[in-house]
C-alpha cells in the first residue's frame, strides 16, 4: 500500500498511477515493505531521497517538478534503498549509517560526489540498470 503525501496543493493522479506501477513491478523483483509513503515536494539538489528520520521508516520524497518519465529512475533508486533496509544491509542510527554491520560516520550534507562513494550508493548504482531494464520491459 502506498500513502501519498503532498506539501502544497499539488496533486497529480498520473504520477500516483506511475508510482503504483513502479512499486508493484519492483516488489515482484525484490523485497519491499508492504506499506510505504511517497511524498511529492520541491527538493533541492536531488530528485529523490529516502528519509533518514526513524519516525518515517519507509518514506520516500520525490521532487514534484519531475515529469512522469523523469520520476521513474529516482523512485526506483530509493526503492532499492528500501530493499537494502528490508534485507537488513542498510540501517540508520544516531551515530551514523550501518552498511553490512559496519558503521559509517556520514555527514548528510555531503556533496553528491562524496555521497555516491558510499557502499550503499555503489550497490544501488550497480543494480539500477538491471532493474530499470526489467521494470521498463514489464510495463
Amino acid at each position: 500500500m502506498i500513502k501519498f503525501i503532498y506539501s502544497d496543493h499539488f496533486h497529480d493522479k498520473n504520477k500516483e498511477i506511475v508510482t503504483h506501477q513502479v512499486y508493484k513491478i519492483s516488489s515482484s523483483l525484490f523485497s519491499l515493505p508492504a506499506y510505504i509513503e511517497i511524498e511529492f515536494k520541491k527538493l533541492d539538489m536531488v530528485y529523490g531521497e529516502l528519509l533518514l528520520n526513524p519516525r518515517f521508516k519507509a518514506r520516500i520524497r520525490i521532487d514534484e517538478r519531475l515529469s512522469l518519465q523523469e520520476l521513474v529512475v529516482p523512485l526506483l533508486h530509493e526503492l532499492l534503498h528500501l530493499n537494502q533496509m528490508q534485507e537488513g544491509r542498510l540501517k540508520y542510527a544516531r551515530q551514523g549509517v550501518y552498511w553490512d554491520n559496519k558503521l559509517y560516520h556520514v555527514d548528510l550534507s555531503n556533496n553528491a560526489e562524496i555521497w555516491k562513494s558510499h557502499p550503499w550508493e555503489i550497490d544501488v548504482a550497480e543494480k539500477l540498470p538491471k532493474f530499470l531494464e526489467k521494470l521498463l520491459g514489464s510495463s
